[in-house]
């Protein structure tokens, strides 16, 4: 989706004003910013993959905003040795560290896995407001109301 000038001035003045929006002037808030976040995004990763491919290596300082652009270190990645550290530490101890990984338990058989679900408790989250794109359906549904 192209984002419009006009567009991005209404998300701004609707951002100044938010106290004063209705529901549905809410709604229709959180979807454009939704989009407009959404393109922010891909620029972004563009611009980002653009700057390591040039060979970036500066840190440019943008005071204005307070903001600085640099070349981060990757992230590393550790690999633990589950049973060197049972041994080493003793059965309780262990389980009061480890942490099941539900896509691991999924590849086991389905005893297990039944065995697995008769020992876990789960909690509700608290609600939230999603936005999606919608539907070429309900885009058609929902045009012009």
């Amino acid at each position: 989706m192209c984002i419009s000038n006009e567009t991005t001035k209404e998300i701004l003045k609707n951002i100044r004003n938010i106290s004063n929006l209705d529901d549905n002037e809410l709604a229709s808030l959180v979807a454009h910013i939704k989009v407009l976040k959404d393109e922010l995004e891909v620029a972004e990763k563009i611009a980002k993959k653009k700057l390591i491919d040039s060979g970036y290596d500066k840190t440019l300082y943008f005071t204005e905003i307070k903001k600085k652009v640099y070349l981060s270190e990757g992230k590393s990645s550790t690999i633990y040795d589950n049973n060197k550290i049972f041994d080493s530490v003793g059965k309780d101890i262990f389980l009061e560290i480890v942490k099941v990984q539900k896509n691991l338990i999924e590849k086991q058989p389905d005893v297990i896995q039944k065995v697995i679900e008769d020992c876990t408790e789960t909690t509700k989250g608290a609600p939230f407001i999603t936005v999606y794109k919608m539907s070429k359906e309900e885009l058609v549904e929902n045009t012009n109301k």
